[in-house]
């Protein structure tokens, strides 16, 4: 029987399986290629006995072949199931547990004789750990990171840089009156006004008026940043609602204003001041800005406070 075989791993494993099984192997090449290489390589006989491996698998499953030749596979790789099936997909194997887990992708490949008979499985198992552990590693920081993001006290956006809503918390969602859902693929501009010229190089923070999906008007302190998101550049803006800060400083501004004015009036008029059509003018004024229910109106000497 002739059998040509293209991976020096697959000529040397095949040559085994088919020197166990009696017959003559022709066309060999270049097993040292097998015994030198990282890769782990067992040789399956199709009563599931491993019958032959090389220096890599007996290291990966850390016993001499001595010890592992005649055993059946299943004892040393027991979630690993071998059928007849051709062209099989790499299979991930964990060896160890814990932080002391190795992770394998093993490769199955089906021996079958002249006649189609199956003869065995040859197994070729590739450490994969340090890919796995990357991967670990990024998915809890991701856990950590949404779970940050979720639970800030500070609204969150997340826009790229076309300036459109990518990422957002729940607390932005309280904010501007929209569901997550709904702020996704959003403009930014169309939930607040953009400051500096729009990308992203605004650190702040500062203050913008905004609006809520009601239409009502509200302002926003931010303090935005620039990031890296899924390998793409993105800005990150922390928004807090800053409306009654700035409504009681508007209000704090026009009462100076105000008085401003009273003082003017009293000092350059001594008589024929109309006080109450006047206090009733301050006080409209006031309510424009900051709605109240009662007012304060002082004399100090001859001039008029308004708290």
């Amino acid at each position: 029987i002739v059998i040509l075989m293209e991976s020096a791993a697959g000529l040397a494993l095949a040559r085994s399986l088919l020197d166990n099984q009696g017959m003559q192997v022709t066309q060999m090449s270049d097993a040292e290629v097998y015994e030198r290489i990282s890769d782990g390589f067992i040789l399956v006989n199709a009563s599931g006995l491993i019958i032959q491996t090389n220096p890599a698998a007996e290291r990966i499953l850390q016993k001499p072949g001595a010890e592992l030749v005649g055993k059946p596979y299943q004892n040393f790789l027991p979630n690993l199931a071998l059928d007849e099936q051709a062209d099989q997909p790499a299979r991930e194997v964990v060896l160890g547990e814990n932080a002391s887990s190795r992770y394998f992708d093993v490769s199955v490949s089906v021996i079958h004789d002249a006649r189609s008979r199956l003869m065995g499985w040859s197994l070729a198992m590739v450490d994969v750990t340090r890919t796995r552990q990357a991967e670990q590693a990024a998915k809890a920081s991701e856990e950590r990171y949404r779970t940050l993001f979720e639970q800030a006290s500070d609204a969150i956006l997340l826009g790229n840089m076309e300036g459109i809503v990518v990422d957002a918390n729940r607390m932005a969602g309280d904010l501007f009156g929209f569901s997550r859902e709904e702020l996704l693929g959003k403009p930014l501009a169309d939930l607040h006004r953009i400051a500096g010229n729009g990308d992203g190089q605004v650190a702040g923070p500062y203050c913008v008026e905004a609006r809520r999906k009601d239409g009502t008007v509200l302002y926003i302190e931010i303090s935005s940043s620039l990031l890296s998101r899924d390998g793409q550049p993105a800005t990150m803006e922390i928004i807090r609602d800053a409306t009654d800060q700035v409504l009681v400083g508007k209000a704090e501004e026009e009462a100076r204003a105000i008085n401003a004015g009273l003082r003017k009036i009293a000092l350059e008029q001594n008589h024929g001041l109309d006080v109450p059509q006047v206090l009733m003018e301050v006080l409209d004024r006031l309510r424009e800005i900051l709605p109240y229910d009662s007012a304060n109106i002082f004399m100090v000497r001859e001039f008029m406070a308004v708290s």
